[in-house]
């Protein structure tokens, strides 16, 4: 457990510092308008298929890991995030970083880049948004430099120009569009590359299929509104056609490879909502949905959905941002399983011992969720009897 709680609590520095990288995001657009569907491009149907893409955007032997969905990296990441990883440099030793080629996996129409610049530390990176076919988009995010040719072809950096922070510490992002485009490139022709910077470990991979159900959550009307294309949300490791697919789905698991996941589906998820019970995400209702820093999630790690997470916000009082890994219990009232949590007027406690802290918490209904921290090296029995004080936070559904 203390080498699962040091990893962690390593993963959320490092996600930090790829919070400058990762916010990068912007408005995690690929071309899904407000009420679901995708916006023309004219393209082709998939008809059924899957067999999408023939070939790894970074080359084998370039990568460390490649992260299912689902991955969290509080403040920035807070939620399970709606990308896959393919990491290329190990954060854990940056005097290795360097840039490596990125290729289209398959034959893929690019609509739309933005490039994103990053203060304080005066870099930029760019998204490429594309399609495979009509109802399938995708997104590689952090590119670090794009192919002369491709560069040409996108044109002036000029529309829809916006500056954000993720509401902690001084990092702003600003996000610059091209116009709508429709540039072509072949299954393995160069895109760019990614990494080379001190931020930049990993290339994003976004991918959405509006085939697929919509993802389901407790409250589907805040996300299909707010958010409305996370909810076609599929892992892009699925789309890959033979030999591809398997030698891929054999690499999903923990950033550098030490360890992957096996349990279904293997590419990961990013919705784990139980309505009417504490698992899922929920809302700092002060603050808009995004970005994610000010809410609060109780998920399954992204690789070892066995080991439970709280992926903890900015917004509790005296109680640190991070991840707190707990192993869930069945019954009791303590580190209870969080979707056997409901509004049944018990208070609720969780602990992380040997490390500092623990967190009281009641479901006021299926909407309202009362938590309390308290910070220090303490236990629940410690801390009995159980009861909040002014220093506890509502978040909602």
């Amino acid at each position: 457990m203390r080498t699962t709680r040091i990893a962690l609590v390593v993963a959320s520095a490092i996600g930090a510092a790829l919070g400058i990288a990762c916010g990068g995001g912007g408005d995690r657009s690929t071309g899904i308008q407000a009420n679901g569907p995708f916006s023309p491009l004219n393209l082709p149907s998939c008809g059924a298929s899957t067999a999408l893409m023939t070939v790894s955007p970074v080359s084998y032997s370039d990568l460390l890991g490649w992260v299912p969905l689902g991955n969290l990296n509080p403040p920035g990441h807070l939620f399970p995030t709606d990308h896959q990883y393919l990491y290329i440099n190990n954060p854990e030793n940056q005097s290795t970083v360097r840039p490596v080629p990125v290729v289209s996996p398959g034959n893929i129409t690019v609509s739309r880049v933005h490039r994103t610049h990053y203060s304080p530390t005066n870099t930029y990176d760019y998204a490429i948004e594309f399609a495979l076919c009509d109802e399938v988009r995708g997104e590689f995010g952090h590119v670090t430099t794009l192919a002369v040719d491709l560069l040409a072809e996108v044109g002036a950096f000029d529309q829809q120009c916006s500056s954000y922070g993720l509401g902690v510490g001084d990092a702003v992002f600003t996000n610059c569009y091209t116009k709508p485009i429709a540039v072509t490139r072949a299954a393995g022709q160069p895109i760019g590359t990614s990494g080379g910077q001190g931020t930049s470990f990993a290339l994003d991979f976004t991918l959405r299929d509006s085939r697929r159900p919509p993802l389901a959550y407790a409250n589907q009307a805040r996300w299909q509104s707010g958010q409305a294309q996370i909810v076609y949300t599929a892992p892009a490791s699925d789309y890959f056609a033979e030999p591809a697919r398997s030698e891929i789905r054999a690499r999903l698991g923990a950033f550098n490879g030490s360890s992957k996941r096996t349990a279904e589906p293997v590419g990961g998820t990013i919705a784990y909502d139980v309505p009417g019970a504490l698992r899922g995400v929920w809302f700092n209702p002060a603050s808009p949905m995004f970005p994610e820093a000010p809410h609060v999630a109780f998920v399954p790690d992204a690789v070892d959905p066995a080991r439970l997470i709280i992926s903890m916000g900015i917004s509790q009082p005296g109680y640190p941002s991070g991840l707190y890994p707990y192993m869930a219990r069945a019954d009791g009232r303590v580190n209870r399983d969080p979707s056997s949590v409901t509004a049944d007027g018990n208070i609720y406690c969780f602990e992380f011992a040997p490390w500092p802290g623990v967190l009281l918490l009641r479901l006021e209904s299926a909407t309202s969720l009362r938590v309390e921290g308290r910070s220090g090296y303490t236990t629940c029995t410690a801390q009995e009897p159980w009861t909040f004080t002014a220093s506890a936070f509502v978040y909602v559904r």
